[in-house]
Formats: structure tokens, sequence, C-alpha cells
């Protein structure tokens, strides 16, 4: 799934739509809830074109699954995740399906430059993209969520490939 942070508007608009009073009865109007989430994009989706047909989009999947990721480069991916966690401006750090994303789209990355394996700046990419909606900042830090993982990636030492 997809998370991003939702305005503070938007949360008390959604709140609204949610039945406190009632046990079990999640929504006032469970069709309202899923217009209120999805009517930014419904505009959006009139205007798409498609650019595959389904059979190359699962062509495309299965070569990003095969995409190699050494065991040198699975241990750096584990290094940035875990790097968030130990932060002391970092209040909650990224899960481990953090690494799994990581790891997907590191493999995407590698496949879009043209390579069937992973290399440690396709990893750092692809943390930067993953991770800042992922992170809780400690109440007080002066520093962005992509400061914070630029400093991270700075520290974590780059993987020996052989």
């Amino acid at each position: 799934g997809c998370t991003c942070k939702m305005s503070f508007s938007s949360a008390e608009a959604f709140n609204n739509l949610i039945d406190h009073s009632k046990p079990g009865m999640p929504t006032k109007n469970p069709v309202q809830v899923l217009s209120f989430l999805l009517g930014p994009f419904t505009k959006l989706t009139d205007r798409l074109t498609q650019l595959l047909r389904p059979e190359e989009l699962s062509l495309l999947r299965r070569e990003v699954a095969q995409t190699h990721v050494s065991p040198e480069v699975v241990k750096y991916i584990v290094e940035l995740i875990t790097a968030t966690r130990n932060s002391e401006n970092i209040t909650r750090g990224a899960s481990p399906r953090a690494t799994l994303a990581v790891t997907a789209m590191a493999k995407a990355v590698a496949r879009l430059r043209g390579r069937d394996y992973v290399v440690p700046r396709d990893v750092q990419e692809s943390f930067r993209m993953a991770i800042p909606h992922r992170l809780l900042l400690t109440p007080g830090c002066n520093v962005t969520e992509e400061q914070l993982l630029e400093q991270i990636i700075a520290m974590v030492q780059l993987p020996k490939l052989s």
C-alpha cells in the first residue's frame, strides 16, 4: 500500500465521516468515505492513456523480480533502514517493510538504467524516495527528513562489491 501525509484539514474532514458512536460501524457512509479518498484521483483517471499492454507489464515485472541483489547490497539496505531507527532525531524510523520497498524500488531503478543487478547508487536513490514519509521526526528536530537521510547515507559504509 501507499502511505502519505494528510493535511490537517483533510484529516479533519475524513474524521467527520467516521461514526465514533457505534462500535462495529466504522463509517457513517462507506460510499462517502470512498468518494472522499478517491475524489482527487477520479478526474485524473479520465485523462490517462494506456502505455503498456497487460502482457508487457507482466514481462517488466518478471524482469524486475529477476534483478540480482548481492548479499552485500542487501546488508547495505538493512544498515540504512536500521540507521533510521537509531537516530536521535527520529522518533519512529523505517520499518522492516521499508526494507522490502527500498529493495523492490532499487531493482526497478537498476532495470531502468539497463542493468540486471543492483548497485549502491540504485539503493541510495530508492532510499531517498521510499523513506521520508515513513519517518516521524523527534519534536524540536531542526532538519528535514531528506537532510537526515543524506546524513544516514553519508554515515553508512558503502558495501565492497566484487
